[in-house]
Parts: C-alpha cells; sequence; structure tokens
C-alpha cells in the first residue's frame, strides 16, 4: 500500500514538472504571462521624392509583469537594415524606436520583426511583424527659384579687440528660376545690424556680401538671413538662414606682426655687392639667420617691434673675417646703416704685405737639413768600415802599407788604392788610423 501511494507521488510531480517546463521560457518567465506586440509602424504621409530621408518610427509593446530581453530588426524590401536590443522591466511599457534612411524611386515595402528569432516564449506569436508599403516619386523639376547661403565667415579669421573685422558670405540661386531682388540681414547676438540689398540672380549665379564691424572682445553669434520677408517664392524655404560663431580676443593676446627687414647691402673691399653672406640678428631672445642675396642684400621677416631700434649683427663668409656691425632700424623697415665691408681673410704683416713667404723658406730649411744629415751619417759610416779594413796586419799588407812598430800611422785608402792598382776589390774612399 505504501509502494503505490509513493509511486502516485512521484508521477504527480513528474507530470506536473512537465507541465511547467513547458511553459516557462529560457529565462524563468510563464509563457502566458508575456506577449509581445507591435502597436503601430509610422511613416510620413506626405508625398516622398527620390534622394529625400524618409523619417520612419516603430511602438513596440510589452504585456506582461517579467521583465524580458528582445531583438526589433527592421527591413526594407526584405533585406534588414536595423536591429536593436530592448530590454524592458516590469510595469507592461511601450517603447518608441526611431530610423531614417534614403530611398530612391519606386514602391518600397518596410517590415519590422521583433523577437525574430523567437527567444521569448509569449502567449501571441501573430502579433511580431508588420509590414508597410509606400510609393517613393522621381523628384519633379524645379521651376521656382532656390535662394540659400553657402559661406559666411570672419576677415580676418583670428579677431582681436578693436580689429575693424569683415563679415563676409555667398548667396547663391540654385533653383532654376530667376529669384527677383531681396535683402540680406545681419544679426549680431540676436540684435539686428545692418542689410545688403541683393538684385535678382538667375538660377546657378552667387553674390558675395560684406559686412563691416569693430570687433568686441568675447563670443558673438552672427546670422545672416536672405529673403526674411519671404518675398520671394523659393523651392526651399529651409536654407535661407546661416550662423557663425566668432571668438574675439583681448589685444594683448594679439601676435606681434612680422615685417620684411632689409639690414644693408654687404659689399667686398672692391664696393662690388656680395652674396652668400650669412646674417645673424637676436630679437627678443630669438636668433634669426639670413643670407645676403646676389645683389648684397639681405632681407627677412622680423618682427615690426624691431622699428626704431638698435640691434647687432654677426656676419661671416667662407674666406672672409668674420665680423660684427650695428644696424638701426628704420620705419619701413630698412637699415639706416646702408653698406657694410667684408673684409677678406689673409695673412698680414705690419705693412699690410703678404707674409706667406716665411713658411716657405721654412719648408726648404727643413729638407735641406734632413739632407745634410742624411749625407753626414753616410760619411760617418763609410769611415769606420774603412777603419775596420785596416786593423790587422794582412789587410795592411794587402794593400801595400808598409808600418813602423810603436808608431801610429795614417793612411789614405785613396792613395793606397793607387798603389795597388785598379784590380783591387775595395771601392771606398776613406782616410783610416791605427797603431802598430
Amino acid at each position: 500500500m505504501n509502494s503505490l501511494r509513493t509511486i502516485t507521488i512521484f508521477a504527480f510531480i513528474a507530470v506536473l514538472a512537465v507541465i511547467l517546463n513547458a511553459s516557462v521560457c529560457s529565462d524563468g518567465q510563464l509563457a502566458t504571462d508575456v506577449d509581445i506586440r507591435i502597436q503601430s509602424l509610422n511613416i510620413p504621409s506626405e508625398k516622398l521624392y527620390a534622394g529625400d530621408v524618409v523619417y520612419f518610427s516603430v511602438y513596440v509593446e510589452k504585456v506582461g509583469e517579467q521583465k524580458v530581453t528582445f531583438v526589433v530588426t527592421v527591413l526594407i524590401n526584405n533585406v534588414a537594415i536595423f536591429e536593436n536590443e530592448v530590454m524592458k522591466d516590469m510595469p507592461p511599457s511601450t517603447v518608441k524606436l526611431d530610423y531614417n534612411t534614403t530611398l530612391s524611386a519606386g514602391v518600397h515595402t518596410i517590415s519590422v520583426v521583433v523577437d525574430p528569432r523567437d527567444s521569448v516564449k509569449e502567449y501571441d506569436e501573430t502579433n511580431n511583424r508588420v509590414d508597410q508599403s509606400f510609393q517613393v516619386e522621381e523628384r519633379p523639376v524645379k521651376t521656382l527659384p532656390d535662394l540659400w547661403l553657402i559661406d559666411l565667415d570672419s576677415d580676418p579669421e583670428e579677431v582681436f579687440v578693436g580689429d575693424y573685422t569683415n563679415i563676409r558670405g555667398v548667396v547663391q540661386n540654385k533653383g532654376d528660376a530667376s529669384s527677383g531682388t531681396t535683402s540680406i540681414r545681419l544679426y549680431i547676438d540676436g540684435e539686428y545690424h545692418d542689410e545688403r540689398d541683393v538684385q535678382t540672380l538667375v538660377p546657378g549665379q552667387e553674390k558675395t556680401f560684406t559686412f563691416d564691424w569693430d570687433a568686441i572682445e568675447g563670443r558673438h553669434e552672427f546670422k545672416v538671413e536672405v529673403d526674411e520677408s519671404d518675398s520671394i517664392v523659393e523651392w526651399d524655404e529651409s536654407n535661407n538662414h546661416l550662423i557663425r560663431v566668432v571668438m574675439v580676443s583681448g589685444e594683448d593676446q594679439k601676435p606681434v606682426e612680422d615685417i620684411p627687414v632689409s639690414v644693408g647691402v654687404f659689399r667686398d673691399e672692391s664696393g662690388d655687392p656680395m652674396a652668400g653672406v650669412i646674417v645673424k640678428i637676436v630679437v627678443d631672445g630669438k636668433v634669426h639667420l639670413f643670407q645676403s642675396k646676389n645683389n648684397g642684400i639681405a632681407t627677412l621677416d622680423l618682427p615690426e617691434s624691431m622699428i626704431g631700434n638698435t640691434y647687432a649683427i654677426e656676419v661671416r663668409r667662407d674666406g672672409y673675417l668674420d665680423d660684427t656691425f650695428n644696424i638701426t632700424i628704420g620705419d619701413n623697415g630698412s637699415s639706416l646703416n646702408n653698406d657694410f665691408t667684408v673684409k677678406e681673410d689673409r695673412p698680414e704683416d705690419g705693412d699690410g704685405e703678404d707674409t706667406n713667404y716665411i713658411g716657405t723658406f721654412a719648408i726648404i730649411g727643413g729638407l735641406f737639413l734632413l739632407v745634410l744629415a742624411v749625407v753626414v751619417f753616410a760619411s760617418r759610416r763609410a769611415y769606420r768600415e774603412g777603419e775596420k779594413d785596416l786593423e790587422s796586419e794582412p789587410d795592411r799588407l794587402r794593400h801595400g802599407i808598409k808600418v813602423t812598430s810603436g808608431s801610429s800611422h795614417r793612411v789614405s785608402y785613396r792613395k793606397a788604392k793607387s798603389q795597388m792598382g785598379a784590380a783591387d776589390d775595395y771601392r771606398k774612399d776613406f782616410s783610416g788610423s791605427f797603431k802598430v
């Protein structure tokens, strides 16, 4: 009896488990508790033209108390274009998804599918897709003018306090009909500043306009409006204004402008202009290097602050003496010291005559002493060899020299050679001395 009761309990639990498993989704949500449905797909009702940006939105509703995560896929002509992952917690709520695209002329179908891979168990799977078709027309040929502003900037681009500034822009008629006469107005920081008349513009024609303004420090917004009164019927009225922001810096931040500075003419000692003279000048702690041209003039863009001041310049050129000159810069950027003479680099004596011959004589004298030393060395060696030849009696007898015992003798080998005849093997000339 107990066994039967146990079996019955286990069977009941198994059947209950199967039922629960069939009704619970992957994240523990009961199938009958959750439903995801598309409330609406909204596409603009006005006429659409090829190349226009098409904006559309989708409203998706989640029913049920459980937290779910699902995917929304958007297809255009059955091609997936967008995909979003959406997570919705309790309580039940609606999510809006916005999209935009550009389409060609023709009939197009936008399809929206939620939970396309059935990752969420729902009690209704039939409301997960919506399809909507619409027509995109070919854009008609324009028959109206269309004024638009294509450029707006300041001159100079970097503006400082007190600068006389031009606000300049360009207006163009990109329609296919003439525009007629109208005006362009300039607003600075929301306040009306000035306006300019614009005469009739034919299709494709453009006109440059300019406004004057005395710069004030700070951030400023410039806005120009063309045909603000809508006196001209245009194809597009949304492109009739343009806004630019200009930052005006304080006068103390204005950089020092450079001006072309000519330091003068460099000449050689004969008075001819010299090219290739390297000039070094230090201005406000910064080193500037420049070089003279064929006319002898050296010019460089240097700070305007140099005007009226005196500076030292260093000059250098191969074959010439390094030198230093002082220059004073005039109002026109030219040196008030017009000519500079660069001297040739050559050794000079007291009278200014060349003394290079001293070095030449020193070289010749050194060579002479070297030859003399070689000759003396050779002579000494020959003398020693001859003296050695006469030290033994057989050698003396072989040379035919008679000696007396106990006496010192000096003999000339040249004389002994003449007594012996030309057949002797010795060919040296020397004098020798020996003692018997």
